[in-house]
C-alpha cells in the first residue's frame, strides 16, 4: 500500500489540497456575496413597488431611484468593508481576462465595477474607453466591433442617467462617437456610419433611404429609432428637463437636460442621423457644462473641451456632403460609394434625366444641410477663438476655416446644379448661374488652401516663383485673381522636385478640385 505524505513542516510550498481548499473558499465567498446582493436588490425593489402603490392609493406621487442607483446603494450597505477587496479582485481578473481574450464574463465584471465605484469619473472614463477601443478590436467582424462600441456608449448613458450633465462623461461619449463610429481612417468606418444612420430611422423610412440594405439589415446597437415616422427627432429626446438659470449665463448657453438638445435646431433627418452629429451633440453639452456651469475636465484641458464642438460640427458637414454625393449618383443611375461614382457624377449634364427622384431629393436635402452645418461650424470656431485664452490658436484652425469656406461654396453649388435638373426657364438659368459662381469660388478657395497650408517651402524659394507672390501666400493675402496661376506654377515645381511631404493632403483636395473644374466647364458650355 502506498502512503500519501504531507510536505515537510519546514517546506515553503503549500500543500496542494490546502491551495485548492483556499481557492474554493474564496470562490464560495464571492458567490455568496453576489447572491446576497441580488437578493437584497430584489427585496428592495419589491419594497419600493409596495411603497409606490401605497403612495398612489393615498394620492401621492411615488418616485423611484434608477436601477443603477438602487444597486449601488444596496452594494454599499451590504458589502461594507468588503467593497474594496471585491473591486480589486474584479479589476485584476477583468484585465487578465481581457489580456487572454477571455471575454465571456468581462461585461458582467465591468458592470459590477461601475456599480461598486459609481462616484469616480476616472473609473467610468477608463471603462468607456476600454470597451470602445481595447475590447472592440478583439472582435473579428465589423458587426461585433460595432456592437461592442455601442456597448461603450450604453455604459456612458447609464452613468449619465445616474450623474446627469457630468462634463467628463458627456465628453467621453462624444469621443466614442467621433473617434470610433465616425473615424473615417478606420476600415470599418463606412459600415459603422451607415449602420448607425439606418438604426436611427424607422423601418419604413429606412427602406426608403437605404433600399439596397432592406434584406440584410439587422439592428445591432440601437434597440429603437431616434426619429419618428416623419424623420423628426422623437420628442422625448429634445424635451427640456431643466429650467433656464436665473441671471446672466456665462457664454449665453445652458444645458436644458434633454439628451439631444443640440440636434433640436436641425430636427429633420430623412437620411438618418450620422455618428458625427451625435459626437457634436455630446461635445457641445460638455463644452456648455464647462462654460456655463464651471465644471472642470478631469483628464483633458479646458481648451480641448472648448474646441471639440467646432471640430465635430465640421466633420458632420463633411459627412453630410459625402452622403449627398452617394444619393446624387443613385439619382442618375450611377455607381455610388466609390471614387469612380463621384468622377462619373462630375460629368453630369444640367439637362440629364433623373432615374430616382427620391434619391435626388435626399441629395438636395443633404447638400443644403451640409452648407448650413459649415456655416454653423465656422460660428463655433469663432466662438472658441473669441476667448482671449485661446485666441492665439487661430493659426491652428486657419486651415479648418478655409476648408469650411470651400465646403460651403461646393455644397451650395452642388445643390443648385441638381435643383436645376428639375427647373425650367429663368429659374433653371438662375440656379445654373449661381452654381457656376459657387463652383468658381470653391475652386479658388481649395487652391488657396493648398498653397497656404500644403505646399513645400522649396516651391516658394525656387527662382521661377515670383518672390512677392510667395510673400502674399505666406501672409495669406494672395488676391483671388492670382490664385489659379500661382497654383498651376506650384504643381509644376512640385513635380519637378518630386516633393511629397504634403502628398496625402493634396490628393484629397485634388479629387474635389477635378470635380469642381469638370462642373465649371460643363456649366460654361451650357449657359452660353
Amino acid at each position: 500500500m502506498t502512503t500519501l505524505k504531507s510536505p515537510p513542516s519546514n517546506s515553503t510550498k503549500p500543500a496542494q489540497g490546502f491551495s485548492q481548499q483556499r481557492a474554493s473558499t474564496r470562490t464560495g465567498i464571492i458567490l455568496l456575496m453576489i447572491i446576497s446582493v441580488v437578493v437584497a436588490g430584489v427585496l428592495r425593489g419589491v419594497a419600493m413597488d409596495y411603497q409606490t402603490k401605497s403612495s398612489e392609493f393615498s394620492g401621492g406621487g411615488g418616485s423611484r431611484s434608477t436601477l443603477g442607483n438602487m444597486d449601488s446603494y444596496a452594494l454599499a450597505l451590504l458589502l461594507g468593508g468588503l467593497r474594496g477587496p471585491l473591486v480589486m479582485f474584479l479589476w485584476t481578473t477583468s484585465e487578465n481576462e481581457k489580456g487572454n481574450h477571455d471575454l465571456k464574463d468581462l461585461d458582467t465584471k465591468i458592470e459590477w465595477i461601475r456599480l461598486l465605484q459609481p462616484e469616480f469619473d476616472s473609473v467610468h472614463i477608463f471603462q468607456i474607453w476600454n470597451k470602445a477601443y481595447n475590447i472592440s478590436v478583439l472582435m473579428a467582424s465589423p458587426a461585433n466591433k460595432y456592437i461592442t462600441i455601442m456597448d461603450a456608449i450604453k455604459y456612458a448613458q447609464k452613468v449619465d442617467q445616474e450623474k446627469p450633465g457630468d462634463l467628463n462623461i458627456l465628453n467621453q461619449e462624444g469621443s466614442v462617437y467621433r473617434g470610433k463610429l465616425a473615424a473615417t481612417n478606420l476600415p470599418e468606418a463606412p459600415f459603422y456610419i451607415r449602420q448607425f444612420r439606418e438604426e436611427t430611422l424607422t423601418d419604413a423610412n429606412r427602406k426608403l433611404a437605404f433600399p439596397n440594405d432592406a434584406r440584410e439589415f439587422h439592428r445591432l446597437g440601437l434597440p429603437a429609432p431616434l426619429l419618428d415616422e416623419n424623420n423628426d427627432l422623437l420628442a422625448h429626446f429634445i424635451t427640456p428637463r431643466r429650467a433656464k438659470p436665473a441671471g446672466q449665463i456665462p457664454g449665453g448657453q445652458w444645458n436644458d437636460g434633454s439628451d439631444l438638445q443640440y440636434l433640436a435646431k436641425y430636427k429633420h433627418f430623412p437620411t438618418g442621423i450620422p455618428p458625427q452629429a451625435m459626437a457634436y451633440n455630446y461635445n457641445k453639452r460638455a463644452q456648455v457644462a464647462q462654460t456655463s456651469e464651471g465644471q472642470e475636465p478631469l483628464q483633458l484641458s479646458p481648451m480641448v473641451i472648448d474646441s471639440e464642438p467646432a471640430v465635430s460640427l465640421k466633420e458632420w458637414a463633411d459627412e453630410q456632403s459625402r452622403e449627398a454625393r452617394d444619393y446624387e449618383g443613385r439619382a442618375f443611375g450611377l455607381a455610388t460609394d466609390s471614387s469612380d461614382g463621384n468622377k462619373a457624377s462630375a460629368m453630369l449634364k444640367p439637362d440629364q434625366s433623373v432615374a430616382d427622384t427620391r434619391a435626388l431629393n435626399f441629395a438636395l436635402y443633404d447638400y443644403e444641410l451640409s452648407a448650413r452645418l459649415a456655416a454653423d461650424a465656422e460660428g463655433e470656431y469663432h466662438r472658441h477663438l473669441s476667448n482671449p485664452q485661446y485666441a492665439n490658436r487661430i493659426n491652428v484652425y486657419q486651415s479648418h476655416l478655409a476648408d469650411l469656406n470651400s465646403l460651403s461654396h461646393m455644397a451650395v453649388a452642388d445643390h443648385d446644379f441638381l435643383a436645376a435638373s428639375q427647373a425650367t426657364g429663368s429659374q433653371k438659368k438662375e440656379l445654373l448661374t449661381n452654381a457656376l459662381t459657387n463652383y468658381q469660388k470653391a475652386q479658388i478657395e481649395m487652391e488657396r488652401t493648398i498653397l497656404e497650408f500644403y505646399t513645400e517651402l522649396q516651391v516658394f524659394t525656387d527662382p521661377s516663383f515670383p518672390p512677392q507672390l510667395a510673400d502674399s501666400i505666406r501672409l495669406r493675402q494672395i488676391p483671388d485673381d492670382q490664385v489659379d496661376a500661382a497654383f498651376a506654377r506650384s504643381l509644376l515645381l512640385i513635380d519637378k522636385y518630386k516633393l511629397s511631404e504634403y502628398n496625402d493632403d493634396r490628393v484629397q483636395y485634388i479629387g474635389s478640385l477635378n470635380r469642381c473644374r469638370a462642373r465649371i466647364k460643363t456649366l460654361q458650355e451650357f449657359i452660353k
